[in-house]
């Protein structure tokens, strides 16, 4: 067992200093790379600029929002919506600002404890995202409606609905399994949970805002959902169920490995200050519990690893643990999941009556670099 710890404190001191020296805090954002390439192909060049020139006042609202200036944030959005309501910008071009600026604002109406918006808001994103993908191609907002979901799972945790929310984080986790077949539409394993949830919404909302009247939905919630097999007159899925499902199967590999690594985040901050028993309850409540319930997921390597760590964990299975934690040095993972590898490295061997104390005062040297 010591050799094996020394294994793995070298293993982490190698990717420490990698980490170091690759540009470690300056990740892709890949989806913004594809999204803007597609709306290049899309718009015109005023257009494009206009799009652009509308998120960064998204962004900036955001930022505001999250430093605690409300307020400040709301306003930017406020100057969103004359955009939305001119007759000389192209509806695809309104639609792809209002995806952003709906789940931008459901963020601030959560800060604001208007839960009720917040939600509305999110599931108005995902019907425009819909539109989309389906009548002008913008496939990869498929990663955006699943933002949308985690967003759900967050007003959720907020709330104080702590189990639906983890119930929606892991049925969102499920989507994932089995790549890279591609089989689609994804469904959740538990969409019988999300229409209970969501029984209430109407399938056609109408548009939520600062200003409810600022923008119609118009075409969106007229054009019936198609991409799922729901064909007009015919059978397929209803308009609440195709609300909820995903398809990656016009994604890259990358794109959607990347977008696993920020629900796998989620979980994190979801987890943060929770003692190992409850984040073991956790896990077995939501139906993993042991690795082999993670084989559809063996592809995702940093996602899979940062699982199976948390499943070792819970059972007690030292050797195993720790030859995980070994594995997850060798591959490129988020910060904020490599911080809380560190963190599980950390309270094993601070807690473990066989690591000595040169090794002890070594892990703390790197947790320390990282808290």
């Amino acid at each position: 067992m010591n050799n094996l710890i020394q294994e793995t404190l070298s293993a982490f001191q190698k990717r420490d200093q990698l980490n170091s020296n690759d540009g470690f805090n300056k990740e892709k954002d890949i989806f913004n790379e594809i999204l803007l390439e597609s709306i290049s192909r899309n718009l015109d060049a005023p257009e494009y600029a206009l799009y652009q020139k509308c998120r960064e006042t998204i962004n900036r609202g955001l930022e505001q929002g999250r430093a605690g200036a409300l307020k400040a944030g709301l306003e930017q959005f406020r100057k969103i919506e004359a955009i939305l309501c001119s007759p000389t910008v192209s509806y695809p071009c309104k639609l792809l600002i209002a995806a952003f600026y709906s789940s931008g604002l459901a963020y601030l109406r959560l800060k604001e404890y208007r839960a009720g918006e917040a939600e509305a808001l999110s599931l108005q994103a995902l019907a425009i995202d819909n539109y989309l993908i389906q009548e002008h191609g913008y496939h990869i907002l498929e990663m955006h409606r699943v933002q949308q979901v985690v967003n759900l799972a967050r007003i959720q945790m907020a709330t104080g609905l702590k189990e639906e929310a983890f119930r929606l984080l892991f049925a969102l986790i499920r989507c994932f399994e089995n790549q890279p077949e591609f089989p689609a539409p994804y469904r959740f394993s538990t969409l019988g949970f999300l229409k209970e949830q969501y029984a209430e919404a109407p399938a056609i909302p109408a548009a939520v805002g600062l200003d409810k009247s600022f923008f119609q939905m118009g075409r969106v919630n007229e054009t019936p959902v198609t991409r799922f097999g729901n064909m007009p007159g015919g059978g397929g899925q209803s308009p609440l169920e195709c609300r909820f499902l995903l398809d990656f199967s016009a994604l890259p590999f990358e794109v959607i490995q990347s977008m696993l690594d920020q629900i796998i985040v989620e979980f994190i901050r979801f987890t943060k200050g929770l003692e190992e028993y409850r984040v073991t309850d956790i896990l077995y409540a939501n139906g993993l519990r042991s690795v082999g319930d993670l084989t559809h997921l063996k592809i995702y390597e940093s996602a899979y690893l940062f699982l199976a760590i948390k499943i070792h964990a819970a059972n007690d299975e030292q050797e195993a643990f720790l030859n995980a934690l070994k594995s997850f040095c060798e591959v490129a993972s988020s910060q904020p999941i490599w911080n809380a590898i560190v963190s599980d490295f950390y309270g094993f061997c601070m807690s473990s009556r066989e690591v000595e104390r040169g090794t002890k005062e070594q892990v703390r040297k790197i947790a320390g670099a990282v808290a």
